[in-house]
């Protein structure tokens, strides 16, 4: 069962985040001590990136529900480092600028585990049973264009050629 997700279809930067798999076994879940392991340690700082991220989501999406705006200033690396060097001081919003060097690293981690996530996926992908990898580029074809040329170059014109009953996106009864 996946995350549930506001609809976001309209917003320009948003694009789906690999589903966070979570062990099944109760031995292994209880090998990952996310509150008492990670929010219990720093409750102060975790508090304060929500803060940042409510103060953000105001300048970069006002009105909007609380996002991430990924397109926007997406410089983390060289963002951080101006921020460590700031740190101990307070910026004009009130913000510690060690909250800011804080959330640019976890968005660091973030698109990195994600990137690896989707390389494995890309990787693993000629083990999918057809129908299953069909729909699977289906998703991706509705989200980007260059995710097709990835996938599958050369899809044919005529959805009745591919070697299962699925139609591609794009093609069928809602067209194009």
């Amino acid at each position: 069962m996946g995350r549930e997700f506001p609809d976001r279809s309209g917003w320009v930067d948003w694009h789906p985040v690999p589903e966070v798999k979570l062990p099944t076994e109760s031995d292994e879940r209880k090998k990952l001590p996310i509150a008492t392991g990670v929010v219990d340690y720093f409750p102060l700082a975790f508090a304060a990136l929500a803060e940042l991220s409510r103060i953000g989501n105001d300048t970069h999406n006002p009105g909007m529900p609380l996002h991430w705006s990924r397109g926007k200033s997406d410089d983390h690396p060289d963002a951080l480092m101006r921020h460590f060097i700031e740190r101990g001081k307070v910026d004009v919003n009130g913000v510690r600028h060690s909250t800011q060097v804080a959330w640019r690293a976890l968005a660091i981690l973030q698109l990195e585990l994600e990137k690896a996530a989707i390389d494995a996926m890309e990787e693993n992908a000629w083990r999918l049973k057809p129908k299953t990898m069909l729909e699977a580029m289906q998703r991706e074809w509705r989200q980007s264009d260059a995710v097709q040329a990835r996938f599958w170059p050369e899809v044919p014109e005529d959805a009745t050629s591919l070697p299962c009953d699925v139609e591609p996106a794009g093609h069928g009864e809602d067209g194009l």
